[in-house]
């Protein structure tokens, strides 16, 4: 299993009241904390960072505008009238407050009664639903301005989504909850990489990953085409949200359950390219499971940005290097180039190239081969075909340029767990060692790179 420990200060959005508060990483956050998963929308329709500072901000600049007027209302008259007045207002608050928390009952009770009416009647009273929502405090100057001053809660100022977040996770009993929106200030470089470097053990502290499908209505069960097509399903950044968490449960587009990780673990295996279900219920750690193996996962996947190609599988391998947003393509090469350096397993050679761009069977090496670095390069093409673009089809280099290269290497394992070799018996530095070998299921009907081929049997 990648390492999970991370040490690294992050923000955490409070539940009830939306405020961001600084915690010294993800184990110390008192009574754990939920995380989401969610497909992006369009930007101006995210909460960042510092909008959810600025809604918080802003409730709080209301709450110092009501002690204010009080304030300056009981300058002069009578020192009675003040002590009345400031009674009658901190009266007013608090019934204000008794509101919100009968207001999140309401909303409690509603989804309660969605689940199971009859326990929502015996579980709470008559009373509840039928709540007064105001007080019959006397009236004066000072309720008056309270009244109408009174500030709203931050959370209630969010994106739907975001807000349903926060309610989903104080129902369930936390009072601490992390996004990826708004829980990373994105205006500085450092605390970006960091968070993309840290960002499978984020997933992986938390106690429970609410993965939202906002394209599956609510009449839709994990069997539905809706499930199964869902965008979540295709983005790149959700397989390690998916492989990541203990406990991942699937919420419709109206927050209501649809099942957790493990027991839709079948179902999700089902979806083409998807991890199979051993790796899922946690029977099987992802270390068992070959580079093309883990690389076949988002071969089907996209991402927004080319770089997070790359940035969104760090995770999956146990690697850490930076971010460099405008490098393109560079950054899955890198990737790779770092797998190389702590991986004895060739399966990550075994790619090839995607039937909807050129079959395999058209192009074939030259025979020349650079072996001197520590990437292996070709110095030559042949094609069978002589219409065929090589410089845009097949790049010269023994890498693959994306994940959808790997479409075809689920079933490839790794010979050196098979054969229980370490690291030093299995690696050398022309990548031809006799036992850094690696095999396909016939079934599976993957095509091999020709290049890789040739590497693993000039023995």
């Amino acid at each position: 299993m990648p390492k999970t420990t991370t040490n690294q200060d992050m923000w955490f959005l409070n539940a009830h009241t939306a405020e961001l508060k600084f915690f010294s990483g993800p184990d110390h956050v008192p009574g754990g904390y939920t995380i989401l998963s969610h497909v992006w929308g369009k930007a101006e329709e995210e909460d960042t960072f510092q909008k959810v500072k600025e809604a918080y901000d802003e409730c709080q600049r209301g709450s110092r505008k009501i002690v204010d007027a009080t304030l300056s209302h009981n300058v002069s008259g009578d020192p009675r009238d003040g002590v009345i007045s400031s009674l009658s207002a901190d009266v007013k608050v608090l019934v204000a407050q008794v509101h919100n928390l009968t207001t999140r009952l309401q909303e409690l009770v509603a989804a309660l009664q969605q689940r199971d009416p009859t326990l929502a009647s015996l579980l709470l009273p008559e009373t509840v639903h039928n709540h007064p929502t105001q007080c019959d405090a006397p009236t004066n100057s000072n309720a008056d301005i309270v009244t109408a001053s009174l500030p709203k809660n931050a959370r209630d100022c969010l994106s739907e989504k975001i807000r349903r977040f926060l309610i989903q996770s104080e129902q369930d009993g936390f009072d601490w909850a992390w996004a990826d929106t708004c829980c990373i200030d994105k205006t500085s470089s450092a605390e970006l990489t960091e968070a993309i470097n840290s960002m499978f053990g984020y997933y992986s502290r938390s106690e429970i990953c609410y993965a939202y499908l906002g394209d599956v209505p609510p009449s839709c069960d994990a069997q539905s085409r809706e499930f199964r097509q869902s965008r979540w399903h295709k983005r790149g950044w959700t397989l390690q949200e998916l492989i990541a968490p203990k406990d991942v449960t699937f919420v419709r587009e109206d927050w209501s359950r649809l099942g957790t990780k493990y027991e839709l673990a079948d179902v999700l295996q089902s979806i083409s390219n998807m991890p199979p279900a051993s790796v899922l219920r946690f029977e099987k750690d992802i270390s068992e499971m070959s580079v093309g193996q883990r690389m076949s996962w988002a071969a089907r996947r996209n991402t927004t940005r080319i770089e997070d190609e790359a940035y969104c599988l760090f995770g999956l391998f146990d690697v850490n290097m930076p971010t460099l947003y405008g490098e393109g393509r560079n950054a899955f090469y890198r990737l790779q180039e770092v797998i190389m350096s702590t991986s004895p397993d060739t399966s990550l050679f075994a790619w090839s190239v995607p039937h909807d761009r050129l079959s395999l069977e058209g192009i074939v090496p030259c025979g020349k081969y650079d072996l001197t670095g520590r990437t292996p390069r070709i110095l030559g093409w042949r094609a069978q075909q002589t219409h065929l673009d090589l410089n845009s089809a097949c790049p010269p280099h023994l890498l693959a340029p994306s994940p959808h290269h790997f479409q075809n290497t689920g079933r490839i394992v790794s010979s050196i767990k098979r054969r229980g070799l370490s690291t030093e018996d299995a690696v050398s530095d022309d990548f031809r060692a006799p036992h850094c070998q690696w095999y396909i299921d016939l079934n599976s009907h993957c095509y091999r790179n020709p290049i890789t081929e040739l590497l693993c049997h000039s023995q």
